[in-house]
């Protein structure tokens, strides 16, 4: 090995790995050859591979030397970054070419940034690459990834997310890739690492491997509601498969059954109404949404909490209703009656990411990792199977394209068809909780039926004012529903969960409530048709709440020929 000179040992980890294998003993020692060796790491993707291919087969036999080689490792890499992030003779381009492949082994063999130092160094490119326009990239499973969803640091979380949504949801088969992943990110909320956050530090660990904690620098332990955010997007990223037969597995075998009930758990606790949108509450409530949605009806059975409990758990939580009330946003009965809550400016910076109800389409076949097998993870806010095509098609569409608050109201009005979905099998519960969702529904609905003395008026006797000749009463009602987001979203959301029972022939889970719901619904549309005849709308053209107006007549019709 001493006497061959640097032109011939290029890449030699991936041209002659057998004789590599051979010399890891001998590597330990860095002896004058591993650094001419050690530099095919910094730009051959294959030679990283095979090396810590090679190496977790030599440490079957020799474990004591894996802090050994882990710290030659960091050692390497640290220089590797330093030397290219110093380096002023390149260019954006040249440098991400140049970090491209210590990147890559530090997402591929993430325990790399269990060192602080390394983490440092890490950050500190991702943010230059960031900062010169030219992101990394990433377009394969690499486990560090989605261990970077709930950094401590605001811009590589951002990037690690944003990355993700380009990369296919993993499977079940893959998601052993990412278990130990999984693991250190859940076992931030099964031990309580908010009140501690340096309990890993205390902790006395011979080799990285043992590691069961997150040092304090790989998690925000400074916000509950950032680390929720990232929890949300790890969900985000797993087929449902994956959740289902991965993901809930027993805890003893490696499943992580009670993070249902730790979501319920955060829910509970975020009371800060004075700061209710930056809450941890919300990302919570979609962290539920999605296991609603790709556990179905085995939700159930990993929580503690029975459904109707969930149910008025939410709809009565304090920061969800002070972020309804700030959403409401009706003009003209603000004026009159001094109901509503003026419309608020949104910080972009606050936005949410769209969280879809429509149904998540799940495979029965084995395809390869393609996109033309499966969406990417942003795919998957957008993808519904056939069956549910017709109930949830075009919902997000509806919502008011005018409206900043867009991506508030999806997340608060997301819950309750996934909710319902889950228990149709469930009989009497069924009917209890499909009867408290559409008297909720109403309830949000029914104030833009105000008397003209500013009393809110129920269902039931609210048509007169729809049916009212006066024109002035009409306009108003006519831009109360107009102006007020809320109404719509849950006339909306009423008209779809109408339409999932009717599919579903549960017509029976319908009738408890008829006379509330049908009430509305026939509201909304006289209220709309006649709104249409006014001088100052006969000539508009159509609009997204026109074809609200035609699904609820088309709902009507329906029931009507249905009997």
């Amino acid at each position: 090995m001493d006497d061959l000179n640097a032109s011939q040992m290029s890449c030699l980890w991936c041209t002659d790995s057998e004789g590599m294998k051979s010399r890891l003993l001998e590597y330990c020692q860095e002896p004058p050859w591993a650094d001419i060796v050690s530099r095919d790491f910094s730009f051959c993707q294959y030679c990283v591979t095979e090396y810590h291919e090679a190496k977790n087969e030599f440490l079957l036999q020799n474990k004591e030397k894996e802090e050994i080689l882990t710290q030659i490792e960091i050692n390497r890499l640290r220089k590797d970054f330093n030397s290219a992030l110093n380096n002023s003779d390149l260019d954006p381009t040249e440098l991400e070419d140049r970090l491209q492949v210590p990147i890559f082994e530090v997402l591929k063999y993430p325990y790399l940034l269990l060192s602080k130092e390394m983490d440092n160094v890490f950050c500190k490119a991702i943010s230059t690459l960031q900062d010169s326009g030219h992101p990394p990239t990433v377009s394969e499973l690499l486990p560090g990834l989605y261990l970077l969803f709930i950094h401590s640091q605001v811009k590589v979380r951002q990037w690690a997310k944003e990355a993700a949504k380009s990369i296919l949801p993993i499977k079940a088969e893959e998601y052993e890739e990412i278990q130990l992943i999984v693991t250190w990110m859940l076992n931030v909320i099964d031990f309580d690492l908010f009140e501690t956050p340096n309990m890993a530090d205390m902790m006395e660990i011979s080799s990285h491997s043992d590691c069961v904690l997150l040092p304090s620098h790989l998690f925000c332990s400074d916000s509950v509601r950032d680390y929720w955010q990232g929890v949300k997007m790890l969900l985000t990223s797993l087929d449902q498969g994956a959740v289902r037969n991965k993901l809930m597995r027993p805890n003893g075998q490696g499943g992580h059954r009670t993070l249902v009930d730790a979501v319920i758990f955060v829910m509970e606790k975020s009371t800060d109404v004075e700061n209710c949108e930056n809450s941890a509450f919300w990302p919570a409530l979609e962290c539920f949404i999605l296991l609603l949605e790709k556990l179905e009806f085995r939700m159930w059975q990993y929580l503690s909490m029975s459904p109707d409990e969930v149910l008025k758990l939410i709809t009565t939580h304090a920061v969800y209703l002070r972020q309804l009330q700030k959403l409401d946003n009706c003009k003209s009965q603000k004026a009159e009656t001094d109901q509503c809550v003026p419309k608020e400016s949104q910080d972009p910076q606050k936005k949410r990411n769209k969280l879809s109800l429509k149904k998540r389409s799940t495979s029965k076949t084995s395809s390869p990792r393609s996109s033309n097998s499966r969406g990417t993870v942003s795919d998957q806010f957008k993808r519904i199977s056939v069956e549910d095509e017709n109930l949830c098609s075009g919902f997000e569409d509806k919502l008011s394209q005018d409206s900043q608050r867009e991506e508030r109201l999806t997340v608060v009005f997301a819950c309750f068809l996934p909710y319902i979905n889950s228990l149709l099998e469930f009989g009497c519960l069924a009917t209890k909780t499909v009867s408290s969702t559409m008297k909720f529904l109403v309830q949000q609905a029914e104030h833009v039926f105000l008397s003209t003395e500013g009393t809110v008026s129920s269902p039931a006797s609210s048509s007169k004012y729809a049916m009212d000749n006066s024109g002035a009463t009409c306009h108003n009602r006519y831009q109360d529903i107009k102006n007020c987001a809320v109404c719509e979203q849950c006339i909306t959301v009423l008209t779809k969960l109408l339409e999932l029972l009717f599919t579903k022939k549960q017509y029976a889970l319908t009738v408890p409530n008829a006379s509330v719901w049908v009430q509305a619904i026939l509201d909304y549309v006289k209220l709309m048709e006649k709104g249409k005849r006014l001088p100052d709308e006969s000539t508009s053209k159509p609009s997204l709440k026109c074809h609200l107006q035609k699904k609820c007549e088309d709902l009507v019709l329906g029931l009507l020929k249905a009997g």
